[in-house]
């Protein structure tokens, strides 16, 4: 499936950080901590273009950090996609290896 973004939404990929040890901590059974991260590391699939006077700031494969809370996941027949908006960058990386 291909999922075409829009109004400078940005169709991005999650850079999975490799894990360190595990550690374990008990907590309160009533305690809920926030899943995302500050920031995400991210590799931008695909930018939306609606028009043809509209340049879109990033290309397919750039990396770049954007606002953890800001990312949808968004769930297409059986499918997950990660769209966040342009202005949610904040960060493009350069020189990155994973």
């Amino acid at each position: 499936m291909n999922i075409i973004p829009k109004n400078k939404y940005l169709l991005i990929e999650m850079v999975e950080e490799p894990k360190e040890e595990e550690v374990t901590i008990l907590l309160p059974d009533d305690y809920h901590a926030s899943l995302s991260k500050e920031y995400e590391l991210v590799r931008i699939l695909a930018s939306a273009t609606e028009s043809a006077d509209y340049l879109p700031s990033y290309k397919q494969g750039q990396y770049a950090l954007v606002e953890g809370h800001m990312v949808k996941n968004v769930p297409v027949l059986g499918e997950n996609f990660h769209l966040v908006q342009e202005n949610y960058v904040i960060a493009v990386v350069g020189d990155i290896e994973v």
